[in-house]
């Protein structure tokens, strides 16, 4: 309420200075020039300083308003790469359960091959030792003898 006073004061006291200033013959006391010059000056400087003042601020809201456009450009790329990056993620969620079950498969396939080829390479094995055993036996049966002469000197 007091501001609206005060308010209401200040502007009744510039109008009557602006209208004494205008029209000094309206004035019951003359103005020395001074005056009159130093109120010019104040109310041209007034007037500079509210121009200055509302070209800052519009200075100010148009890059206040580029910037938020480019925001909002950048804001709007991240947002389709998110989605991107979304739909390529489930895509290979996906496949890699599809791929885990066939890994899966393949894995127990192979380990019924092994253990399937296990006895029968054991047996093999066996048979391979065996044999080749004999042949070492009676090649040393065959072989001692003149070995044991050429060695020995016998």
């Amino acid at each position: 309420m007091k501001q609206k006073i005060a308010q209401s004061l200040s502007d009744f006291l510039v109008f009557i200075v602006k209208l004494v200033y205008r029209y000094p013959q309206l004035s019951m006391l003359k103005m020395p020039d001074e005056v009159y010059k130093e109120l010019t000056e104040e109310l041209k400087g007034t007037k500079l300083v509210i121009d200055r003042k509302i070209e800052s601020a519009f200075t100010s809201l148009s890059e206040t308003s580029s910037l938020l456009n480019e925001l909002e450009a950048l804001l709007k790329e991240r947002t389709e790469k998110l989605n991107q990056l979304r739909n390529e993620y489930e895509k290979y969620s996906e496949l890699a359960l599809v791929e885990q079950k066939k890994a899966e498969a393949v894995v127990l396939q192979i380990r019924d091959s092994l253990n399937q080829g296990r006895n029968i390479e054991r047996w093999v094995g066996f048979a391979i030792n065996i044999f080749a055993g004999i042949i070492l036996f009676v090649l040393g049966i065959w072989l001692g003898p003149p070995l044991t002469e050429i060695i020995l000197g016998r």
